[in-house]
């Protein structure tokens, strides 16, 4: 165990992949560490509950306004003063940049950040004053404040290297872990001659995610088969009355089930009772749900793009180009055609992958040597 405290600052405990992804490996970091500690920013909590039932400690700073920076970042330094911090790991945008200001206030410590997503993909962000506002302070506070650099995924890694000059062999690639004990095996069965079948898709409902093709793809199954398919969208945002109206007029209103954010017990649960698994995502940054379809024996249907490439392989997932609903189809298709030790033989091979790149306890060894290594920003 190493004598350092470590602090982990997160934009929110909102229902996102990152802050799943964080509380997945903080009870397997905590072996190696004194004291660990997170600090949230803002007041989104829906997954708050679930950090406390692991026994972490949460500091909760419930900041109203994020562009208040010089307040929230000196209000967050007197924070990790009182910690004693000695290692500070940041997840998510105002978090990197509260914590890369805080250098300039005479905090010394260990700074690290993870690169989540591909914020400056076209399409991800509008791109007005407020944009490139954000990108000129993220690319001076990362080249002047920060010891460490780490990437979910290669695509990640990339991104930011080219979009915010940063050496691209400074970024460590470490992916986000999994508890692979909290997705038990599920019953493997592809009958099409009877009863019905469910695809499900995981994820907010933002442009990004490419639920609109989907919705077409599903459309063009729909009169392929004689057996029922069903389509269960998990997840809430902005687009959701939009893809609602979009199903009512393609006839699926009975077919496409909208379920909204619900609690990840109620994910898994649905997962298990799924058929199988599709992303549709026009740009990724990493694919933490096609990781836990994969836990689940799920077969995968996937969007060749970003971060999604480091968790899937053509062995055992059917991938297609993004946004084309027919190649889609075609990929769905082929996956509801396969045989029961087909899809066994896939979901063995999956598992094993998923396990040993992304286990938990993998991920957390993988940080602590990281945090072992690189120099102090004072």
């Amino acid at each position: 165990m190493y004598q350092q405290n470590l602090v982990y600052v997160i934009d929110s405990l909102g229902a996102g992949g990152a802050e799943r992804a964080l509380l997945n490996v903080l009870p397997e970091v905590r072996r190696h560490y004194d004291s660990v500690v997170v600090v949230v920013l803002f007041t989104e909590s829906d997954l708050l509950a679930e950090y406390l039932s692991q026994d972490i400690t949460v500091i909760q700073m419930k900041f109203s306004r994020r562009w208040n920076l010089f307040a929230n970042s000196w209000a967050l330094g007197k924070i990790l003063k009182a910690q004693q911090a000695d290692i500070v790991h940041a997840h998510l945008i105002f978090s990197g940049i509260y914590l890369g200001l805080t250098r300039f206030m005479g905090l010394r410590c260990k700074r690290v950040i993870t690169f989540h997503n591909l914020a400056y993909v076209k399409g991800c962000n509008p791109r007005n004053l407020s944009y490139f506002l954000r990108k000129s302070l993220n690319w001076l506070l990362l080249s002047t404040c920060y010891s460490q650099f780490v990437a979910v995924s290669s695509a990640v890694a990339d991104h930011y290297s080219q979009n915010l000059r940063i050496d691209r062999a400074k970024i460590e690639v470490i992916g986000n872990g999994l508890v692979a004990a909290d997705f038990e095996g599920r019953r493997l069965s592809n009958d099409l001659t009877g009863g019905s079948r469910t695809i499900i898709a995981v994820g907010r409902l933002v442009p990004e995610k490419g639920y609109s093709y989907l919705i077409e793809a599903f459309e063009k199954l729909s009169h392929r088969f004689s057996a029922t398919l069903q389509l269960q969208i998990i997840g809430d945002g902005p687009l959701r009355s939009e893809l609602e109206s979009k199903s009512a007029a393609l006839g699926l209103s009975e077919r496409v089930e909208f379920c909204g954010s619900i609690a990840h017990e109620q994910v898994v649960e649905k997962l298990s009772a799924a058929d199988f698994f599709v992303l549709a995502s026009v740009f990724e940054g990493f694919g933490l749900a096609v990781a836990e379809a994969i836990l689940m024996q799920l077969p995968v249907v996937v969007t060749n793009v970003g971060g999604v490439m480091d968790v899937v392989d053509p062995v055992f997932a059917e991938i297609v180009e993004a946004a084309d609903a027919d190649g889609l189809a075609d990929a769905i298709e082929r996956v509801l055609l396969l045989d029961a030790k087909q899809l066994q033989d896939r979901a063995k091979v999956a598992r094993n992958h998923v396990e040993q790149k992304f286990s938990s306890r993998s991920i957390a060894s993988q940080l602590s040597q990281l945090y072992q290594h690189g120099s102090y920003a004072d």
